[in-house]
């Protein structure tokens, strides 16, 4: 029992630590939030909500090696926490590590294979690396959970163009 109320007193001072990053980065204030969120760790250091926040601020500060061991740092804690493996796809793509951006991707589907935007960014990913054969069902999965996702469109076009199916 002594240990649910640990936790709920933990999770209520990470939300008191979230709101408090919201609050300063909305005023404009990074090294505001920048200072509340490594408080929080300092107090709350296998919180993978705020290893993905820290991990946020660095890559805003350009600091992406620092972001990927952030993101990296929170999945340790929680290998299924979407937004984690979500900011470290994007952050990959960024860098044009495409090959490891697959595979956060592929992690991501094995989570939930029914959002169309995970389909997509893989595919746009192939695409870059000339794999259109692989990027292929990736857009037509996309198109097929959303047919308004534009960019599931383009990238199947640029498939068929590049298979001469113009």
């Amino acid at each position: 029992m002594a240990e649910n109320l640990n936790k709920s007193d933990n999770d209520s001072e990470i939300d008191k630590c979230v709101k408090g990053y919201e609050e300063a980065l909305a005023l404009g204030n990074l090294e505001d939030a920048v200072n509340i969120i490594e408080s929080c760790l300092s107090k709350n250091p296998e919180s993978p909500v705020l290893w993905n926040i820290k991990g946020m601020l660095a890559e805003l500060l350009s600091n992406y090696d620092d972001a990927l061991d952030c993101y990296n740092k929170a999945i340790s804690f929680n290998p299924k926490f979407i937004d984690a493996l979500k900011n470290k796809a994007k952050l990959l793509t960024h860098l044009q590590r495409y090959e490891e951006a697959i595979k956060v991707y592929d992690a991501l589907l094995e989570i939930n294979s029914n959002d169309a935007n995970f389909w997509c960014e893989k595919g746009v990913a192939l695409t870059t690396l000339d794999k259109y054969d692989d990027a292929e069902p990736c857009f037509k999965r996309a198109l097929e959970l959303n047919e308004k996702l534009s960019d599931a469109w383009y990238g199947l076009g640029l498939v068929f163009e590049h298979k001469g199916n113009k």
